[in-house]
């Protein structure tokens, strides 16, 4: 039988997992009181994901050229 997906590669991978894992961490914190300049903890490390994404893939697609 023949694979219907194309390889994905290893860096890709490490990205998908890092990315993952902080996400699972952040949910558990959506119930959490604590608040930084009037926005809540999640909020703050939701935000942080947005620029987390995208430096952790150009990090491994620039270390995959090499």
């Amino acid at each position: 039988m023949e694979k219907s997906f194309f390889p994905m590669p290893k860096g890709d991978k490490i990205t998908l997992v890092i990315l993952l894992l902080y996400v699972i961490i952040t949910f558990f914190l959506i119930k959490s009181p604590v608040k930084i300049a009037g926005l809540s903890i999640f909020g703050w490390l939701m935000a942080l994901l947005m620029f987390i994404a995208p430096l952790l893939h150009l990090y491994f697609v620039l270390k995959e050229e090499k």
